[in-house]
């Protein structure tokens, strides 16, 4: 999560929903944004000091990747962290938003972030030791660079009542704690991203810049419709419907893929 003491908002970035490009035009950026936008250079002097970043080593959001036991409820720790960083009348106060995507997309991108992207080491090693601990295979056993198989090993360790990988876990679990407070006030869809990302822009007075897409998964996702990964993958689409049932409830998404 990343809180801007300024504009008085908090972002709860979950993977693979295009959740850093969006961080980059709302911190990263935050001072030539700010300077185009015709922000005074002196109130802009204090920028870097609006952000507040877990600071914990590791992060509580690497937790079960790949060495530390993953959180219970992502959603409970989120919020308990939060209110411990900036108090309970800020975090009831500041405006919450994540981003969101098709759980039959996500998956499909974090399946390639976890093979293709220099970043995704520690994720494959996460994932490895949750599926030799939770799968009873051994490191060796394990594909990984193959989705039907991936999408399986989720699966079994779920159906076996095991916490899935906090890379892994359903966006929904971010939504609320185990006390059904809620965490979030707002979403952006990653179909309707820059549209969604500059009606934030306008709750928070926040100049309306384009995002970048420069993340590499995001690129890519553009060049191929995550349909593709399921093809010839008998079971895989109920398997990720089975996983992801309260995203695609909650979230609207059409639980149905639509090969095109």
């Amino acid at each position: 999560m990343f809180v801007n003491t300024k504009f008085q908002f908090i972002q709860f970035h979950m993977p693979k929903t295009a959740g850093t490009c969006i961080k980059k035009s709302l911190f990263l950026l935050s001072r030539d944004i700010l300077s185009e936008a015709g922000w005074d250079k002196d109130d802009i002097e204090g920028a870097a000091k609006w952000l507040i970043e877990p600071e914990d080593q590791p992060p509580w959001h690497t937790k079960g990747i790949p060495s530390h036991e993953p959180e219970s409820h992502v959603g409970t720790a989120a919020r308990k962290y939060l209110v411990k960083r900036i108090g309970q009348q800020a975090f009831d106060l500041y405006l919450k938003f994540t981003s969101v995507r098709n759980p039959f997309d996500r998956i499909a991108s974090a399946f390639d972030h976890m093979n293709h992207d220099i970043d995704g080491r520690h994720i494959r090693n996460g994932f490895k030791q949750w599926s030799v601990e939770n799968n009873n295979v051994t490191s060796e056993d394990i594909t990984i660079d193959d989705f039907g198989l991936f999408v399986k090993y989720l699966y079994d360790g779920r159906q076996s009542g095991r916490l899935l990988p906090l890379f892994f876990k359903p966006q929904t679990e971010w939504f609320t704690d185990h006390d059904d407070n809620k965490n979030i006030d707002t979403v952006i869809r990653y179909e309707y991203i820059q549209k969604d990302y500059e009606k934030i822009c306008d709750k928070i007075g926040y100049p309306k810049t384009t995002l970048p897409h420069s993340d590499h998964s995001y690129r890519m996702a553009a060049k191929r419709h995550y349909s593709s990964h399921f093809i010839n993958n008998d079971g895989t689409e109920e398997m990720v419907k089975w996983l992801y049932k309260d995203d695609f409830i909650q979230l609207d998404y059409d639980p149905n893929i639509s090969y095109s």
